[in-house]
This record gives structure tokens, sequence and C-alpha cells, in this order.
């Protein structure tokens, strides 16, 4: 190892290399991580005692060469006083040797805490046991005790040279300690002797180098004694509460990262307190510092938490700390900081470490701060009290014990000035304290509610500004979901039919106008009247009313108007009334509503990501299950017979809410679906532009009904399913603009799915088995580099068309298809519709019946290999070899010497040969 630098050190300038050197991009903290991961994973065995010999040599030589030059070091004669310096190069040559120290001593660091000694063969481990034995008491240790007891006894403080040498002399030590650590099988005594371990002590506080005070410490916390460990602490904690940041950053991320348990283990209950006081007062620091963020990294530990002394005496310090405050107007600015850090520390705290008693003093002190705010300077203190509300109210029961408090302090909710950033908080806030209110099902508190939401509704006819609008949804919501209208006593539910009557005739007015008169314009200006139209009439239907006047064909109107406005909010919402008014039309009309319905929901989803539909889905999936039998199977017939004529554009949309349909069907249409599940995969199988085009959310719907009902699978369905994916994979002439690994996903899930659940089915499909897997095989080809056009359209021409050229599938996807393969192997059982007095089925595998077919994928995967104007990179080839071997397991001789007899060229020959010799290697032979 050698350093050297290009420029001359002289006179002061070493202290402005130095800081280059600190801070230059070799040192930096990910490279040598980086380094480390290196040494140990890459350097070769017999070059392990080499490399050691080679840089604890360099670092002897530096040291006898700093020895040298430098009369500081003279062990004889005590410490003189310098005399004026007449000899400038040696000064300059002293100086030039400690930055090529200190930075040797770096890499070396890394390297002795990196390299594996147990991985060096057995007969080589006592020469490298002896060479860094020597290297530990010749070298390291006894130039540190040399130049220690030189500071330790005089009254002086050392010189920069000393302490730059002795900080890597210490880091020196501490990465042998390491290295014994991942090395357990040599001995190397790097203990600090009792007389060294006690100057370190004393010669902490004459160090003018922070690096040098820093790793004094980290040597301390490892080596010094248990009865020293108080004393070791009170010198950290009046480091960390006097030093300037720059300087205590590093200590504290030292204290953090590695000795919080010994703190916990021996520091005093008093030290403990002056310990959690700094963690506060950090807090209480304005902006994203580095200290505040290596705080809060701690904070989001769990092995911080795990600390029973500094947990008890933190909690003990919050609840002391917020009880102080009665009154936020009539606090000081301090106890204002103060509370503000200890709610930014609540937030990270595991509510399982706090107490009932404590928890629930949190929050009515939050609640009560909270309502005296009256600054929007208290922002973010006002966002951390609603996160630590929530969390408290979320984790436990609270509703009993704050009863009394809760009506007015969701009507302060309201009321009050939100800004963005805490609008989705208390939003969340609001919907857990009206869940908490529902359940105490107080009479007295949920009536008074019930007419603040009365007041604050009517009087701006839910305007999107309106809070009493934003959360009268969340109310409709939890009573529609978990609280029948009979779980309240009479009292409440008169207060209910009160509001709906109330809301009820203050909206009827403004909707009548604009069904008389509508326009595009006019029904994007009233989505806050549609959507409240909603509510009430799902309040409504709560309620057990109807005899609900319902608008009919004018709604269709609007939904018209809304689509050709352009709005995508308007044209959900209006879908929305237009569900909701479903549930109170006549019987004799359900079946064209209905129609309309779903014609209502492909013109809304057509143009629009599934993502963006979830709420549109998650409105159907509850209408579904309250259908009657007949307009279920009349909404089915409607959509499979639009599936059969559909356009393009339509046809995605009409799967998708078919899928819907099936997932969420109500009670005894379990032949019908099935029915329905066949004519779709035969329709998917008929028409062209559900392979070509709409292949992917024909795809989402098979995996849906295999994964989630494989036991209604039918013999007719698996041979559909083969069919359709076989078609899907088929080779193509024109493809996607981009490559589609959810297709890919979506067939190897299909599959894995029909494979583990319904291998009785399989088992008579085996052949389209064997063809699904040799086309995913395939499509993992990529074209070779510097192709031609005319070459790459001949490798494109043998892909899917789901696959395009330029972006082929990556080791992501083979991994996924490398598993397909390994399930073949698995024994499960089969899930299947028996009755109560069959026997159980065994559990067993494809294996057998498959390995006659197992040959044939191979050879597909030999054929893709062995392709000149293709190639599978070597990422894909290693996340495929578990499957293939999983394949070679199930063939015997025959089918090996039958497979490489098929091979038509030495090429093919010889991948056979190196994929069984690797498959000979790896598999086990019951023999160790």
């Amino acid at each position: 190892m050698s350093i050297d630098f290009r420029e001359t050190v002289n006179g002061h300038d070493f202290l402005r290399v130095f800081e280059r050197i600190c801070n230059s991009a070799c040192l930096h903290p990910s490279h040598l991580d980086h380094l480390g991961k290196c040494v140990h994973e890459f350097l070769p065995l017999i070059q392990t005692i080499t490399v050691v010999r080679s840089v604890t040599e360099r670092i002897q030589n530096l040291l006898e060469q700093y020895h040298r030059f430098s009369r500081s070091m003279d062990e004889e004669s005590p410490r003189k006083k310098r005399k004026v310096d007449n000899d400038s190069a040696d000064n300059d040559v002293t100086k030039a040797t400690t930055l090529a120290f200190s930075t040797a001593a770096i890499f070396t660091s890394v390297v002795l805490s990196s390299f594996s000694a147990s991985s060096v063969p057995k007969e080589s481990q006592p020469e490298l046991e002896t060479l860094l034995t020597s290297f530990s008491s010749k070298v390291v240790l006894h130039s540190l005790s040399r130049m220690v007891k030189g500071v330790s006894k005089t009254n002086r403080t050392s010189s920069w040279d000393d302490e730059v040498v002795m900080r890597g002399n210490l880091r020196l030590r501490y990465a042998l300690s390491l290295g014994l650590e991942r090395s357990p099988s040599i001995t190397i005594n790097v203990e600090c002797p009792s007389k060294l371990t006690q100057r370190l002590f004393e010669s902490i506080d004459k160090i003018m180098l922070p690096e040098l005070q820093l790793e004094i410490l980290r040597t301390l916390f490892q080596c010094a004694p248990v009865g020293q460990q108080p004393a070791l602490l009170d010198v950290t904690l009046r480091i960390l509460e006097t030093d300037e940041p720059p300087e205590m950053i590093n200590v504290l991320h030292m204290v953090i990262q590695r000795w919080f348990p010994l703190i916990d283990l021996h520091a005093s209950k008093a030290q403990l307190e002056r310990f959690v006081v700094l963690l506060v007062n950090i807090q209480t620091r304005s902006g994203e510092n580095a200290m505040k963020i290596l705080m809060n990294q701690a904070l989001s530990s769990a092995e911080f938490w795990e600390l029973s002394e500094v947990r008890i005496i933190l909690l003990a310090f919050i609840e002391q700390s917020i009880s102080d405050i009665c009154n936020w107007t009539t606090a000081t600015l301090h106890e204002k900081e103060v509370v503000h850090s200890v709610f930014n520390i609540l937030s990270f705290i595991p509510t399982e470490y706090l107490s009932r008693t404590l928890r629930l003093s949190l929050v009515k002190r939050a609640i009560l701060f909270d309502q005296t705010m009256t600054s929007m300077n208290d922002a973010g203190l006002l966002h951390t009290l609603r996160v630590c509300v929530s969390r408290s109210i979320s984790s436990a029961d609270l509703s009993d014990n704050l009863m009394g408090d809760l009506a007015v302090y969701l009507q302060r909710l309201h009321n009050a000035e939100v800004n963005v950033e805490s609008f989705l908080q208390t939003t969340e806030l609001i919907r857990l304290l009206l869940k908490n209110l529902f359940k105490s099902n107080d009479s007295k508190e949920i009536g008074q509610l019930i007419q603040h939401y009365s007041d604050g509704l009517q009087s701006s006819h839910f305007s999107p500004l309106n809070p009493w609008a934003r959360s009268f949804e969340i109310v409709v919501e939890l009573l529609m979901k978990g609280y029948p209208m009979k779980s309240f006593s009479n009292s409440v539910q008169d207060k209910f039919k009160e509001l709906y009557d109330a809301l009820h005739q203050s909206l009827l007015p403004s909707l009548v106008e604009l069904m008389n008169k509508p326009s595009a314009l006019k029904v994007t200006q009233a989505r806050g009247l549609l959507e409240g139209w909603q509510r009430v009439l799902k309040l409504g239907r709560w309620l057990g009313i109807t005899d609900i006047a319902v608008f009919g064909e004018n709604i269709d109107q609007l939904f018209a108007f809304a689509k050709l406005s352009g709005d995508e909010n308007a044209g959900s919402i209006v879908f929305g009334v237009l569900l909701e008014e479903f549930n109170f039309c006549a019987v004799n009309l359900q079946p064209q509503r209905f129609e309309i319905v779903v014609a209502a929901y492909v013109l809304l989803a057509k143009d629009r990501p599934v993502a963006s539909l979830s709420s549109i889905d998650s409105s159907i999936s509850s209408l579904c299950p309250t259908l009657s039998v007949d307009i279920f199977k009349h909404g089915m017939d409607f959509i499979v017979a639009s599936l059969k004529c559909a356009k393009e554009e339509d046809s995605g949309a009409l799967v998708h809410v078919l899928s819907i349909l099936i997932q969420e069907s109500p009670q005894n249409t379990f032949h019908m679906v099935q029915i329905f599940v066949t004519e779709s995969i035969n329709i998917f199988n008929d028409r062209e532009i559900f392979t070509d085009k709409i292949r992917l959310p024909a795809l989402r719907l098979l995996l849906q009904r295999c994964r989630d009902r494989p036991a209604t699978l039918r013999l007719a369905d698996i041979s559909g399913i083969w069919l359709f994916i076989a078609k899907s994979c088929a080779d193509a002439e024109t493809h996607d603009p981009t490559t589609s690994a959810e297709t890919f996903h979506c067939i190897v899930s299909i599959t894995t799915t029909l494979v583990r659940l319904r291998r009785d089915l399989v088992l008579l499909t085996i052949p389209h088995l064997g063809v699904v897997l040799r086309y995913l095989i395939q499509s993992m080809r990529s074209p070779r580099l510097n192709l031609g056009p005319k070459q790459s359209a001949v490798v494109s021409r043998g892909l899917p068309p789901w696959i395009n050229i330029q972006d082929p599938l990556s080791a992501e996807e083979a991994k996924a298809l490398s598993r397909l393969l390994e399930s073949l192997n698995t024994k499960s059982i089969i899930r299947k519709l028996t009755t109560s007095t069959a026997a159980p089925p065994k559990a067993e595998s494809l294996a057998k019946p498959f390995s006659k077919h197992a040959a044939y994928v191979i050879k597909a995967y030999v054929k893709s290999l062995n392709d000149p104007l293709c190639a599978i990179p070597a990422v894909v080839r290693k996340e495929l070899q578990p499957g293939l071997y999983a394949l070679c397991g199930m063939m015997n001789d025959f089918g090996r010497d039958a497979l490489m007899a098929s091979a038509t060229d030495a090429g093919e020959k010889a991948i056979v040969k190196a994929l069984w010799r690797e498959y000979e290697k790896q598999r086990y032979v019951g023999k160790g």
C-alpha cells in the first residue's frame, strides 16, 4: 500500500491537505463500505496472508519513519521544550509521513476488519495468527502506549502530529477487534492494558483533535472496566452537552449506533435523566439538521425501545413535562418547545410501551392543547398532536374515558383552519373519533354531534370547502359498514331521521332546478350538490326508507353531460348517484336500470387506468351481493352478450365489471357463475381482440378465478385457459410499444395456481401444460447486440405480441418462472368440492406425470440458448437454474439420452452436457 501526495506539505498547508484528504471521495463511508464488502467476498484465500502482511508492513514502515523524524517520540527521555525549527525539511517530511500514515491506517482498518480468517486454510491459520498478534502487540499497542504515556505525564497538550498518529493506532486496534468477531478460529490479544486504559481516560481532556477524542471514547467504551463506566458516561454526557454540533454529532452517532445498550446497563438514574434531557433538547432544534435526523433514526429503531431503563426514564419525563402545563395560552416559549419535542418523540414510540393510564392522559392533554391553540404558527405542533391522538386512539379503546370531550373536539376539528399538510391527518382523526363515538353509543353526545352536522351542512349546501361536508361521508360510511340502525337508541334514530329530512328538503329544490336545465358547466359546478345527494340517499337506505323519489332518466342525462364536460370527478359522482338510485327504483324497472349502470360504468372506465377506479369498483362490489338472483342473471347475460360483439375500447371495461360481478356474486348463484365463467373463457378464445389487445383484463379475470375460487373450476375451464394462454404467448408479427411484465406474471401465477391447487384437472391436460411452459421459456430470449433490421425482425417474430424486442424480460420474471418449474415437484392438496364423507385428499406432486414432458421444456431452453440471433443473459440463466434443475430431476437416464440424441448440432449437445454437469454438481446424493 503506497500513499503519495501530489502537492508539497509545508508551513501550515498540512491542515488544508488533511482536510482535503478527510473529505475526499476515496474516504467516503460508502466507498469504504464497498471496499470492505469486496475484501470480504472477493479476496482469494491464497492471497489473504499476503495482503495482510503487505498492509501491516506498510503501517509498520510508516510508524518507524515517523519515529525517526519526530523528536516527540523519544522513549528514553521526557518530552522537552521545542526549540526553533531550523530544519524545515525534516518537519515537512514528518507532516507528510503523518498524513500518509493517517490515510493508510484508514484503508488498513477496512482490510483488517473485513477479511475472514475462517476461510483461510487451517494449515495457514497459525501463520496468520502470529502475524496479526505481532502487529497488534509490537506495533499498534506499543506505539500507542508510548505516545499516550507522553501525553498523560505532561500538563500541556500534545502536538497535532502525535494526535493524528494516535488516532490511526486506535482505529487499527478497533479494526483488529472487529476482525476477531468475524474470525473466531484465531486468537489475538487486542485488549488495552489497564494502564493504557487509565492514561487514555486521563488524557481525553488534553486532546485538541475531535477525531482522536472520538476514537478514545470508542476504545474506552469497549475496553474500560465496569467500575470505570459511570465516569466514562459522565465524560461522554459532558461532551454532548458542551461541544458544538460538528464535534457533537460524531460522538452522538457513535453512541446511537453502537453503545446504547451499554448506557442502559451501566448508567445511573441521574445520568439517564441527563441523557433524556439531551434527546429532548435535540428535538427542539428547528429545521432538519443532521443531529435531528440522527435522533429520529434512533427513535425509529426497535432496539432503542427495548432498552428498559432508558424507556422508563423517558416516559416519566414525558408525563412530567406534559402535566406541568395546564393552559397553552399561558405557557412560556420554553415550555411550548419542550411540549413540541415531547410529542415529536411520542410520534415514534410504539404504543404498546405506553400504559393505558399514560395513553389516556396524553390523549386528553393533546386534545386540551389542540382546543386552546389559536395561532397558525403552531401548525407543525398541531399536526404532531393529531398524529399522536390518532395513534393512541387507534391502538386501544378509549371511548369510555373520552366521553364528554369528543363532540366538542369534533366541532373544533371541523371549524378550525386546516393547512394542506395536516388535512389528511385531521380527516383520519375525525374518522377515529367518530368510530369511538358510535361505539360508545352515548345518546347525548351523538345527538349533539348530529345537530352540529345538520347546522353545518344546511348552511352551505355541501360546498367542497365545507369541512362538515367532507366528514359527512365518513359518518355515512361508518354507519353503513358497522353500525346498524337498530344498534342505536330510539332517540338517536329519531335524530338521524330528522337529519335526513332536513338534508332532503334542503337539497331537493336545487336538484330539481338542475334537472330542468342541465348543462355540462352546471354539472361540473354542482359536484358538491350531487355528492351530498348521494350521501343523503345512502343515509336513507341505512334508515330503511323506501319511498324516496328518484330522477331516473334525468340522472342519465346528467351523466351524459358529465362525460361531455371531460371532468372525471363529476362523472364518478353522477355514477355514484346512479348506483344509489338503483336501490330505490321499482322492481320492474331494475333490469333496465342495471343495464344502464353497466353501460355507464363502461363509458366511465374505458379511458381510465384500473388504479383510478378503486372507489367506483368498491361501490359496485357493495351493490352486487344485494342483487336478486334474477337481476344478477340478467346483468350477466347482458355483459356476456355485449362481450361477443363489443368494440376493442369497450371490451376491457366489460371484462373488468364482469370480474367484479363474478367475485361479489349474490347467494345461490354458484352454478350460474360457473356457466358464465365457462362462456366468458370461450369468448376470449373465439375473439382475436382478447389475445391481441385486451389480453391483460382477461388474464386478470382468470387469475382472480383460479386464485380465489379454484374449487369452482371445471375441466372445460382448464382446457380453455390453456388455449387462451397459448394464444397469448404465440409468435406474433406486430408487438406492443412496451413489454408488459404484468402479462407474464399473470400467466405464471395462473399456471402455478392450477399446478398447486387443481392437480386433478391438470393431470388430464399435461400436454397443454408442457406447451405453455415451452412458450414461457422461449419468451425469456433477447436479441444479440448489433443485429440488423432484418435479423431483429426475425427475432421479434418469434416473441409474443406483449414483448417488445427493445425491452426483453428481466431476471425478476426468470425468478418467477423458475418458481413455477419448481412447483411441479411440490406436493400439494387438491382444492375441489367434495362431500363431508369423502376421504381427505392426498398430497402429491406432478413430478412423475410430467417427467415424460420435461425433456421438451428443456429442449426449448437449449434451442433458445443456441439460437445464433438470440441470447439469454447470464442473470436470467442464473435465476432459471433452480427450475431447470427441477426438470432434470424428473427425468431418468433414458430421457436424458433421448434429449442428447435430439440435439441437432454440437452447440445444443454442449449446452445439454453443461446443464447436466451443473445439475449433477448441486444434486444431493445422500452421502453427507
